[in-house]
């Protein structure tokens, strides 16, 4: 009988094997072991996805049960609060976000690339082909937060500003929103995306939009 051809996986999983066995692990062990942490991180990553995704649900749901409530009560003060709300839940958002690109980057630095294409590759096929339009929604989901506040804040306005209260939540408002805007402008995931000759690209992390594309 005539045995396939090695492949560059095959060859990977020799190499696996190799040096599992230097560590007293059986032939196959590495492998499984990598297998599993594999699946281990990419449940992670999925978690982080829904976890992003209710942090801007609850986002756009605070935003217009305060904004209601201070139009119905006639209170800016109320309205005020929103960005201080926006402003943690932007937090717990990007911390999300760069948790999921370390647990992406790992995959692909640390476990595809040992694998071998052939079986393992979605993170690196990631930072190869980026979606065409990925800075869109890259913006789009700050925006939410950035947009939400500021909106906030004219909405406050617009009700008026009728006492030292109004006024002193005016100016806690309009610094939350401020450091809002500069949270999510400055402090961006890791770039995810490659130049196409295997090196890691400038940019704002394109290649994963709020890890979108995990």
């Amino acid at each position: 009988m005539v045995s396939a051809p090695r492949g560059p996986m095959d060859g990977s999983l020799a190499d696996q094997d190799g040096a599992t066995a230097e560590l007293g692990l059986e032939p196959g062990e590495g492998v499984a072991l990598m297998v599993a942490e594999y699946e281990s991180l990419r449940a992670e990553i999925l978690k982080l996805i829904e976890l992003q995704s209710q942090l801007v649900a609850l986002a756009m749901i605070a935003f217009g049960t305060v904004v209601s409530v201070g139009f119905q009560s006639k209170s800016a003060t109320i309205i005020f609060t929103y960005p201080i709300i926006s402003l943690l839940l932007a937090v717990y958002w990007l911390n999300f976000a760069h948790t999921t690109c370390r647990c992406a980057e790992y995959i692909s630095e640390r476990i595809e690339k040992r694998a071998g294409p052939r079986y393992m590759g979605w993170e690196n096929y990631v930072r190869v082909r980026p979606l065409k339009k990925a800075k869109l929604g890259y913006w789009g989901v700050r925006f939410i937060f950035m947009g939400s506040s500021a909106v906030a804040i004219v909405a406050g306005f617009s009700v008026g500003i009728q006492g030292l209260d109004d006024g002193v939540f005016c100016g806690v408002g309009i610094v939350m929103t401020v450091l809002t805007m500069a949270l999510l402008v400055s402090w961006r995931e890791p770039a995810l995306v490659q130049d196409g000759r295997g090196g890691p690209a400038g940019g704002d992390g394109g290649g994963r939009v709020g890890a979108a594309d995990s």
